[in-house]
């Protein structure tokens, strides 16, 4: 506690040094400035501070790009990577007949599915390729991603349908190793474009034919 009588004036930066039973003690820079006499001589000049300012100015940056790694490391976690669109309602008949052509097409193979009266599962195999302009400009120097749809009976023999697609990239911080790679514009529209050509087969509300 500061004593009653010592008035504080705001001057970042500047300690004090306190006598005490045990020797001097310091005031934190907290506490400000102590205006008045009294105990409390100034020790920090003005040099040192400029010194101390220039350090943190330095270290700043390098926690800053800590930070980023860590919270690099914790995307799967935080579902970084993944998009998932609704696709509406089809037909068993229509999702098992154009969802295979419509992935092949994008040029996705299907590498598992999974069918039961009640639900149907498509997933592909990772397709590598070149990274779009906008994840390059992240530091992804190749990328992969693959598509999982899936579809639950609901009532009147259809089916809703979603889609899912995972992304992830080879960056240079992390050497032979697959990282969530996060969804930018250029990766949603290649989602987008997929999703709207399933959709425009199998949705019962927008299909014409």
């Amino acid at each position: 506690m500061l004593p009653d009588g010592i008035a504080r004036r705001r001057e970042p930066g500047v300690c004090w040094r306190i006598p005490g039973p045990g020797g001097p003690m310091i005031a934190p820079k907290r506490y400000g400035a102590l205006a008045g006499a009294g105990p409390y001589r100034r020790f920090a000049s003005d040099s040192s501070l400029e010194s101390g300012l220039s350090r943190r100015s330095r270290i700043w940056p390098v926690i800053g790009l800590a930070v980023a790694l860590l919270l690099s490391g914790c995307g799967a976690s935080l579902g970084r990577g993944v998009l998932r669109n609704d696709l509406g309602r089809g037909t068993r008949r229509d999702i098992t007949m154009f969802v295979r052509e419509i992935l092949y097409r994008y040029g996705y193979a299907i590498q598992e599915v999974r069918e039961t009266s009640n639900t149907i599962y498509y997933e592909t195999a990772w397709a590598r390729r070149e990274p779009f302009d906008d994840e390059a400009a992240r530091g992804a120097e190749e990328c992969r991603s693959r598509i999982i749809v899936e579809a639950r009976k609901g009532g009147a023999e259809m089916y809703s349908v979603r889609l899912r697609a995972e992304n992830t990239a080879l960056v240079f911080q992390y050497p032979g190793e697959w990282r969530p790679m996060p969804a930018t514009e250029m990766f949603r529209e290649h989602v987008r474009e997929i999703s709207n050509a399933i959709r425009m087969e199998i949705d019962a509300g927008v299909r014409v034919r």
